[in-house]
């Protein structure tokens, strides 16, 4: 189901050889988990000391799409706009997370659909936005690559 050599997934399930990131998907795909199943949660970032920290949180929020970046583009620099930038909860989990506010009086739950994260710190924000083109562009490359044919291939 992975096209994976059998030999190479026997070395892998007794620790002789470790997999590469894109054998990782391959055997998440075809056992219908995500990769970080397989990973493990020790390997994710999970202190929160410095500003680096969180960014490497938060980019990974965003390549796993557990929130999405989100502003108006430049049409000239295809940058976001850091005024209106968000980060937005991945709707699929609208049916299984809400946030709950606790206040003295009333207790409230709000549905995790109805809320974005707001960035405050500008520093936070610049460097964000920079990660962010730059994954956009990766992102747009790779898939102009998947969509090209090579030379001399003829169209069906």
């Amino acid at each position: 189901m992975t096209g994976i050599h059998p030999v190479s997934i026997r070395k892998y399930e007794i620790n002789k050889m470790q997999p590469q990131l894109e054998q990782i998907e391959r055997i998440a795909q075809a056992l219908r988990v995500n990769a970080n199943a397989l990973i493990g949660f020790d390997n994710l970032p999970t202190r929160v000391h410095t500003i680096g920290d969180l960014l490497g949180i938060l980019m990974m929020c965003h390549r796993s799409g557990l929130m999405y970046l989100d502003a108006p583009r430049s049409p000239s620099t295809n940058r976001l706009n850091i005024d209106y930038i968000r980060l937005i909860p991945n709707p699929a989990l609208k049916p299984i997370i809400s946030i709950a506010l606790h206040r003295p009086v009333i207790d409230q739950e709000i549905c995790i659909g109805d809320f974005d994260v707001v960035l405050k710190d500008p520093q936070v924000l610049v460097l964000m936005i920079s990660w962010e083109r730059e994954y956009f562009y990766t992102q747009t490359l790779l898939e102009t690559k998947k969509g090209s044919r090579p030379c001399g291939s003829r169209g069906a």
